[in-house]
């Protein structure tokens, strides 16, 4: 009985060694929706298994594939194969396959996709989390177009309003309107009518005083005089 027990629980400590050394600590964007060759699916597979630098070559050359790492600044030893360009420690590279491959006549780059990096994301190395396919030339992933939005409810259709009130009011108004500036006309010609009759009548004053009252002043100041 110890014996089978011992035995069971070896095989769950080997099923979550396994298991945990197939864990990788990053995700993929939808790139690799396009057409893959055996090398990049050897990429894939190691990547899924969390393996980058040299551990991942060491994978993809036990499938059958070309790999080697070539760090940073050094001259390629092949270019029909896949390389690790190791640009520092830990995952800080990328896979590539810098001549032609199936469909991608100038070959291709697996790396971080570089939007998916944000500060204090959970990541290697400070890293981001995201692996991008990156053909040179060839097909090439277009994102799909973002939804297209809803049109925009017709607003409601109101009433045709009743002018018939202000209308009526309107023409009231111009009615009066006219009667006052008739009424304005008819004022300025009493006006003038009244400004002609006082100017007749000092007219007429002015004549019965030089006929009559000057004659009399002239009399009665030569009597004086004579005096």
């Amino acid at each position: 009985m110890k014996r089978t027990f011992f035995v069971i629980t070896l095989i769950i400590i080997t099923l979550l060694i396994t298991r945990s050394s197939f864990a990788q600590p990053w995700t993929y964007d939808a790139s690799w929706s396009l057409p893959q060759t055996p090398a990049t699916q050897a990429v894939r597979a190691a990547l899924d298994r969390g393996l980058v630098g040299q551990p991942g070559i060491d994978f993809i050359n036990s499938l059958g594939e070309h790999a080697i790492v070539v760090p940073a600044g050094s001259p390629w030893p092949c270019t029909a194969c896949v390389q690790w360009y190791a640009k520092s420690d830990g995952a800080d590279g990328k896979y590539q396959w810098p001549a032609a491959d199936g469909p991608y006549p100038q070959g291709w780059e697996i790396r971080w996709d570089p939007t998916s990096w944000s500060p204090g994301s959970p990541g290697v190395n400070g890293q981001p989390t995201r692996w991008q396919f990156h053909p040179f030339a060839g097909p090439t992933f277009v994102p799909p177009a973002p939804p297209a939005s809803p049109p925009l409810p017709a607003p409601p259709a109101l009433p045709a309003p009743d002018l018939s009130p202000v209308i009526a009011e309107l023409a009231t108004l111009a009615a009066n309107v006219e009667a006052v500036d008739d009424k304005v006309t008819q004022l300025a010609s009493d006006e003038a009518a009244f400004r002609d009759e006082v100017r007749s009548q000092w007219r007429r004053v002015s004549e019965f005083a030089v006929k009559y009252i000057a004659p009399i002043l002239g009399g009665i100041v030569a009597a004086i005089a004579a005096k």
